[in-house]
C-alpha cells in the first residue's frame, strides 16, 4: 500500500493512457501535443497514499477488538512481542512485516544519491535520464512509467533475460516490448558508480565488454530482502533460509508453534 501496488498502479495508469493516445495517431486521430505533468502526478500519488494511511489508521483505532501499537516490534520470547516498551503476549502471533530493497555491493553506490522503489516516490522534478540496476517487475514498472514521461531510461540486468523468474516466453516478450522504449543491457553487471558533474555514471561489465552508462539519476531495483532480521528471532524457534526469509510449512506456520508468517517476509 505504501510503496507497491497503490503508488505504482497510480503511476502506470496515466502512462498506459498516454501510450493509447500516441498509438491513436496511427489511426489518423490527431491529438496535438500530449504529455504527463510529472510533478503534479507524483504529488497526487503522495497525497492519495497519505489519505489511505490515515483512513486505515482510523479504522484500526476504531475497532473495538483491536489494540493498535505504532512502532517497531521484536520477539522477547516465543510468545511475547515488545513494541516501544509495550510487552504483548499471545497464543497466536502473525508476522507480516514484509521486505525492503536489496542494495547490491556495487563500488561507489554509497557515495551517490540513488533511488529505491520507496524513495523514488518522493522526487519532485522529472529527471532527464534514469539508469536502473535490475530487470525485475519493479524495474520494469518504473521503466515504463518514466519513459512515458519522456525520461531516457537504461536498464542494467545481470541475468540474460528480463523477469528471470518467469517463463521464458514471457521474458522474451518483455524484452521485445521494453526494448522498444528503453535501452537494455542484459548479462551486464554494475561494477562501479561514479558521481559526475551533471549526474552519475555506472561502469558496467558484460562479458569481455566494458560499458559506461551515464544518467541524471539511478534507481536500484535489484531485488528484495526479508525484514525477518529485525525481529530478534533468536528468542524463538523460528528458522530462516539462506536468503533470510522465514521458513513456513503448508499452513504458513513457522518452526515456532502458534506463530505464522505471511507475505514478502
Amino acid at each position: 500500500m505504501n510503496f507497491g501496488c497503490l503508488p505504482s498502479k497510480t503511476l502506470l495508469y496515466p502512462a498506459e493512457k498516454t501510450g493509447e493516445i500516441i498509438r491513436a495517431q496511427e489511426l489518423e486521430i490527431r491529438t496535438g501535443d500530449i504529455g504527463i505533468d510529472f510533478a503534479a502526478l507524483m504529488e497526487r500519488v503522495r497525497k492519495e497514499r497519505e489519505k489511505r494511511r490515515r483512513m486505515h489508521k482510523k479504522q484500526l483505532e476504531e475497532f473495538d477488538n483491536v489494540d493498535y501499537y505504532r512502532g517497531e516490534g521484536h520477539f522477547i520470547s516465543s510468545t511475547e512481542v515488545e513494541v516501544e516498551e509495550n510487552r504483548i503476549a499471545a497464543d497466536r502471533i502473525f508476522i507480516a512485516n514484509g521486505a525492503r530493497p536489496l542494495i547490491p555491493p556495487v563500488e561507489g553506490l554509497d557515495k551517490v544519491d540513488y533511488l529505491t522503489n520507496e524513495t523514488i516516490l518522493e522526487i519532485r522534478d522529472r529527471p532527464e535520464s534514469m539508469a536502473i540496476i535490475g530487470g525485475g517487475y519493479i524495474a520494469l514498472e518504473y521503466a515504463y512509467f518514466l519513459s512515458s514521461c519522456g525520461v531516457d531510461v537504461t536498464i542494467i540486468e545481470m541475468n540474460g533475460k528480463l523477469l528471470p523468474g518467469m517463463e521464458p516466453e514471457i521474458s522474451e516478450m518483455m524484452e521485445e516490448q521494453v526494448g522498444s522504449y528503453c535501452r537494455l543491457h542484459l548479462n551486464a553487471r554494475a561494477e562501479k558508480v561514479l558521481k559526475e558533474e551533471d549526474g552519475l555514471s555506472v561502469e558496467v561489465s558484460s562479458g569481455e565488454e566494458k560499458i559506461t552508462v551515464n544518467a541524471s539519476r539511478l534507481l536500484v531495483a535489484a531485488g528484495r530482502r526479508s525484514n525477518a532480521d529485525t525481529l530478534s528471532l533468536e528468542q524463538t524457534a523460528i528458522r530462516t533460509d539462506e536468503a533470510g526469509y522465514i521458513v513456513v510449512d503448508e499452513y504458513m506456520e513457522t518452526g515456532q508453534p502458534g506463530v505464522f508468517a505471511f507475505g514478502d517476509i
